[in-house]
């Protein structure tokens, strides 16, 4: 009974302030770069701990291996999935798309999915004022004692500020920072290239291989530094001409992020070739030793802007996962409602910064972090499953597409033999594991359906629960026909 009834919803009339209200696609090719930059990889920094485990040739062929059959199968996915539904929500409305029509369990299991993802968007972005506030100790070289909580609620109130004012605003803070964060490692990679300073780059370092690599370890750091593809779709419906903007900003990305891993990976592993000291904050050490005090300033002041940045994006995805909720009709209305200058849902900030504020408070962050690939691998299945569904089910013009929707010219089949490596890296990753996690994982769950029926009990006592960002529908009156 309850899964019959979940989220039987309706949606606004044309009259409805919700449905007038104010949304602009604002977001250009550019912006979207810097949103899904920020979304996929956040900059070089973490890329040590690979190194440590693998070696330099195995971690520069694993890049570009994760690369063709883990991160480029994603992209496309979702470049397709966003050119037939541009909405708000990633996840949310792909599933509800493939399967709305079934109702129930299905509507639940696309509500779970989205609850797991403002969930780890949210704890994520609780680390980085921490973070923020431990690399400008280290760049000043002072404790900051009782002025860390003021500075880290400065960086807080500075992001939800900028948050505030749109996402244009935040697309636009993005690509500032991609520049200032990458610059740093611009400079060391062609001195180090080029030798021109006399620090001695052996190029010969970039083939050794450790004698015991810790594969099933070296696995996770980089589907981890090589996923979240997907990210930057929850905010479709703030995209301008999302049908081609997404497709062409995913691949800009895709090269960067590629870029921006191997090229210092191979400065830096030349330099310097005792992996086994190689950890978080490596790379600012060798800048030190190299380059002097300035450049390590200049490494360290490019971390502090990564975690501006990727602060930031966690806050605008949660906030965008909560509004498509809303716009969707499974949260109220009001975490739709949009006000202020850009039209930004401030329910959906305020609520996203709260999460943060909470998960920093308790300070907990080792123990849920150990779920963020399980949380991304189970929504990863999520979002496959539902792309396999359209791909074979949708008819050949589906309501609001044009004849110019991004589509790969291949069958069904193909894209599902493209997506094997991801469907069975995803599910050894959830059938794999500690116990701890899963443990912690079942609750969350548990706790997403407590608040599912929490929901739906609101709803049936006369809660403001309305669809104002209707979905394309299946055709099922006739026989779906593939759009290969």
């Amino acid at each position: 009974r309850f899964t019959r009834g979940l989220f039987a919803m309706e949606e606004a009339s044309a009259g409805t302030p919700l449905l007038n209200a104010k949304r602009i696609r604002s977001v250009d090719t550019l912006r979207l770069i810097g949103i899904i930059y920020f979304a996929t990889s956040g900059g070089p920094e973490g890329t040590e701990s690979m190194i440590r485990t693998g070696g330099p040739l195995v971690t520069i062929v694993g890049l570009v291996v994760a690369g063709v059959v883990w991160s480029l199968p994603i992209a496309i996915m979702t470049a397709e999935l966003c050119s037939l539904v541009p909405e708000n929500g990633g996840v949310l409305v792909w599933a509800r798309a493939a399967w709305s029509e079934k109702g129930g369990l299905h509507e639940l299991v696309a509500f779970l999915s989205a609850w797991a993802c403002v969930l780890f968007f949210a704890v994520d972005a609780a680390l980085y004022p921490k973070m923020f506030t431990s690399y400008v100790e280290a760049m000043t070289g002072y404790s900051l004692g009782p002025y860390e909580l003021p500075l880290q609620a400065g960086f807080i109130a500075i992001v939800t500020v900028q948050n505030v004012f749109g996402v244009k605003v935040v697309g636009s803070f993005s690509d500032v920072t991609l520049v200032l964060l990458l610059l740093p490692y611009v400079v060391i990679t062609f001195l180090a290239f080029t030798d021109i300073t006399g620090w001695g780059c052996n190029p010969e370092n970039w083939g050794v291989i450790l004698p015991n690599p810790d594969y099933p370890k070296f696995l996770v750091l980089v589907l981890w530094n090589m996923g979240m593809w997907e990210g930057g779709a929850v905010c479709a419906g703030e995209v301008q001409e999302p049908r081609h903007t997404i497709p062409k900003a995913l691949s800009i990305v895709l090269v960067l992020v590629l870029l921006n891993y191997m090229l210092p990976i191979m400065a830096f592993t030349g330099l310097d070739s005792h992996w086994e000291l190689y950890r978080n904050g490596t790379y600012i050490d060798i800048a030190l030793r190299k380059g002097g005090k300035a450049l390590g300033i200049l490494m360290t002041l490019s971390q502090c802007f990564s975690c501006l940045g990727m602060f930031s994006n966690n806050l605008l995805k949660s906030t965008f996962l909560l509004c498509g909720l809303g716009e969707q009709g499974m949260l109220p209305g009001i975490f739709c409602k949009r006000t202020g200058p850009n039209g930004m849902p401030l329910m959906s900030v305020g609520v996203s910064v709260c999460i943060s504020m909470i998960a920093i408070s308790v300070g907990v962050f080792d123990a849920i972090l150990q779920l963020d690939m399980l949380l991304y691998a189970s929504v990863m299945l999520v979002e496959i499953a539902a792309y396999i569904t359209i791909r074979r089910r949708w008819a050949e013009e589906p309501p609001e597409s044009d004849e110019d929707a991004f589509r790969v010219p291949v069958s069904t089949t193909v894209v599902i033999i493209c997506l094997l490596p991801a469907i069975v890296l995803a599910s050894g990753l959830v059938l794999i594991g500690d116990l701890l996690p899963r443990l912690i994982g079942l609750g969350l769950i548990v706790l997403g359906v407590l608040v599912a029926a929490s929901l739906n009990a609101f709803r049936a006592r006369g809660g403001d629960f309305r669809v104002v960002a209707p979905l394309p529908t299946m055709d099922h009156q006739s026989p779906a026909k593939s759009y290969n």
